[in-house]
């Protein structure tokens, strides 16, 4: 069959084509693979470095979250009434974990410092408000008299 389909000739060079190889030429090296868990949520790291990108971000997301929560703290004490007896602000700080053979304690630290911050200024606010409040009981006080 000159000029049409030719199955067999077409199938030799399909074949040839179509070899798949076994692996044998692969490298047996293998990926290690690393997370870093902050607070029951894991990020998949390709690197050390990698996991140190995302440890710095999240300390500084930490600086924000510790604000953010300190001023929710705030506002529902002095939603409630007026503050009588200020009570120390606690926060609770997130949980760091990773299988990376780097030294977390920096990162620690540093969201330990962040937490701290918002918590003493959180206290300073409440008392400043308890101030505010003694004051404006003592002038009404004294226009009565």
């Amino acid at each position: 069959m000159i000029g049409g389909f030719q199955p067999v000739a077409f199938q030799t060079n399909f074949q040839q084509f179509a070899t798949v190889s076994s692996g044998a030429g692969r490298s047996k090296r293998r990926r290690r693979n690393y997370y870093v868990e902050i607070d029951g949520q894991t990020f998949l790291a390709e690197s050390e470095s990698h996991a140190q990108a995302i440890l710095d971000r999240a300390a500084d997301l930490a600086e924000r979250s510790a604000t953010e929560q300190a001023q929710q703290v705030v506002e529902k004490r002095l939603a409630k009434s007026v503050v009588r007896v200020v009570a120390p602000v606690q926060l609770a700080e997130p949980e760091i974990s990773t299988n990376v053979p780097i030294d977390l304690e920096p990162y620690r630290q540093r969201i330990a410092r962040a937490y701290a911050e918002a918590e003493r200024l959180a206290e300073m606010r409440l008392m400043m408000e308890r101030q505010m409040a003694l004051e404006d009981e003592e002038e009404a006080l004294l226009l009565l008299l």
